[in-house]
C-alpha cells in the first residue's frame, strides 16, 4: 500500500449520503492531499527542470535569447467576431517564457531591460505593469486610441499617458508615440507634453491624413523646448506652430504629411533648405503637402547646394515647380529611394521633363549612375503612379552621356 493510499484510508467508507460531518471532515482531508500532491509535482518539475541540458545556458545568455524574442514575438491585439459580438482578443507574446519555469520567470523579471518596449498592443494594466519592471531603463511608449473599445478603457489608457509624462518617468523615455483618429483624445495627450524631456530620442504623433482634414498644430513649446537629444520626428495630420521651432534640427528622421496644402501654414522654400542645412545626418525625409507649393519658386539668391550625404529615403509631394527647385537645390545620394507627388496634371510634359533633369543632375558623382523615381501623381481624383528608371552608361572606360527612361 502507498503513503498515500495509507493516508486516505480514513476516507474509506464515506460516501455521498453519509452524515455531513463525515463528508466535510473526508473532503477536507481529499482536498490537503491534493495540495500535497500539487507541491509534489511541482518541485518534481523544478528539479527537473534544473538538470535538463537548457539549464546549463548561464542567465546572461537567456536574457539575450529573450532581448530577441521582445522583437520576434511582441504582444498583440486583435478583435474577433464571436457569437455576434466582437471581442477583443490580447496575444501575450513573447512574456509567455515567464510562464515557462521559475528559473525562466526569475531571469525575465530581473532584467530590467526587456520590459522597455510598451507597445500600443498591450491593455492599460499591462502597460503599467511593464512601467514599473522597466526600473530606471530607458523605455519606449507607444498609445492607440483608434482601437474599439469603451470609453472606461480609453480613460485607462489616458491615465498611463499621465502616468508616463510624469517627473517620475518623463526623464528616462526614449520613444513616444501617439495614434489617434479622434483629435480629442490627441489634444489631450498632447496637452500633457509640457515638461523637459531629456532623453526623448523618437517622437511620433499619428492621426491620418484624412482628406480636408483641417490642420493641427503641434505647440511651440512641448517639453518646455528641452529635447536635446530629438534626432526622429513623424508627424502625420499635424504640423509644427512655427517652422522656427527648437527641436527641427540635428535629425536624422523627419516625416511630416498633411492630406492637403494649405497656404496658411505651409513650409517656403528658403526655409526647407535651412531646415535641412540644420539636419546634415538625415537619412529619412518624408514632407508631404508641407512645402508651398507655387508656380513661380526660384532658389534662393546665394544658395548653395544643401547635401545630404546618409539620405536612403526621399519623399515630396508639392508642385511640379517646387520640386524642381527643390532638386536643383539638394545633393543627395544615388542610391536614395525617391518618391515625388503633386496634385496636377502633367500635360505640360515640358515641365515633367525639367523634373527628370533636375532629378538626374543633383546626385552625388562618385557614386553608381543608375537612379530610380516614382512619380505618384493625381488626376481628377485617380491616383496613379510611374516608376521612371534613368541610368547612364559608360563604353570604353568612358561614360557616355545617354539616358535610359522606362515607365512601368
Amino acid at each position: 500500500m502507498s503513503h498515500f493510499q495509507s493516508r486516505l484510508l480514513s476516507t474509506d467508507g464515506v460516501t455521498a449520503f453519509s452524515t455531513k460531518d463525515a463528508a466535510k471532515t473526508a473532503l477536507g482531508t481529499i482536498d490537503s492531499e491534493i495540495s500535497a500532491m500539487h507541491s509534489m509535482i511541482s518541485a518534481a518539475k523544478m528539479r527537473r527542470n534544473a538538470i535538463s541540458t537548457v539549464s546549463r545556458l548561464p542567465p546572461e545568455v537567456l536574457s539575450n535569447i529573450f532581448s530577441i524574442l521582445t522583437a520576434v514575438d511582441p504582444p498583440t491585439h486583435k478583435r474577433t467576431f464571436v457569437e455576434r459580438n466582437f471581442i477583443n482578443m490580447r496575444g501575450l507574446g513573447w512574456i509567455r517564457v515567464t510562464q515557462v519555469c521559475r528559473s525562466w520567470r526569475h531571469i525575465v523579471l530581473s532584467d530590467a531591460r526587456l520590459w522597455t518596449d510598451i507597445c500600443a498592443q498591450l491593455s492599460p494594466l499591462w502597460m503599467t505593469e511593464m512601467l514599473e519592471r522597466s526600473n530606471q531603463t530607458l523605455f519606449t511608449f507607444s498609445a492607440n486610441f483608434n482601437t474599439e473599445s469603451e470609453g472606461s478603457d480609453k480613460g485607462k489608457l489616458m491615465a498611463v499617458v499621465e502616468e508616463v509624462l510624469s517627473p517620475r518617468h518623463l526623464a528616462r523615455l526614449k520613444g513616444l508615440h501617439f495614434n489617434s483618429w479622434n483629435p480629442r483624445y490627441m489634444r489631450t495627450a498632447i496637452k500633457r507634453l509640457d515638461q523637459a524631456a531629456p532623453l526623448l530620442d523618437s517622437l511620433s504623433i499619428r492621426s491620418g491624413t484624412i482628406y480636408n482634414a483641417s490642420t493641427r498644430l503641434v505647440p511651440d513649446d512641448i517639453f518646455a523646448s528641452t529635447l536635446p537629444q530629438l534626432r526622429n520626428i513623424t508627424f502625420e495630420g499635424w504640423i509644427p506652430a512655427s517652422w522656427d521651432v527648437h527641436y527641427l534640427c540635428n535629425l536624422t528622421s523627419l516625416e511630416i504629411s498633411r492630406s492637403s496644402d494649405d497656404p496658411v501654414y505651409s513650409m517656403s522654400i528658403a526655409k526647407c533648405f535651412e531646415i535641412l542645412e540644420n539636419s546634415p545626418q538625415l537619412e529619412t525625409l518624408v514632407l508631404k503637402h508641407v512645402v508651398s507649393s507655387t508656380s513661380k519658386e526660384v532658389l534662393p539668391s546665394g544658395h548653395e547646394a544643401v547635401a545630404l550625404p546618409c539620405l536612403t529615403k526621399f519623399a515630396m509631394h508639392c508642385s511640379i515647380p517646387g520640386l524642381i527647385v527643390l532638386f536643383s537645390g539638394l545633393i543627395i545620394p544615388r542610391t536614395s529611394a525617391v518618391e515625388v507627388g503633386f496634385h496636377t496634371t502633367h500635360a505640360r510634359f515640358s515641365e515633367l521633363i525639367s523634373l527628370l533633369a533636375a532629378f538626374s543632375r543633383r546626385a552625388d558623382a562618385s557614386a553608381s549612375p543608375l537612379r530610380k523615381i516614382s512619380i505618384d501623381c493625381v488626376r481628377k481624383g485617380r491616383r496613379s503612379e510611374k516608376h521612371i528608371l534613368l541610368g547612364a552608361f559608360g563604353e570604353a572606360g568612358a561614360q557616355r552621356n545617354m539616358k535610359k527612361i522606362s515607365i512601368a
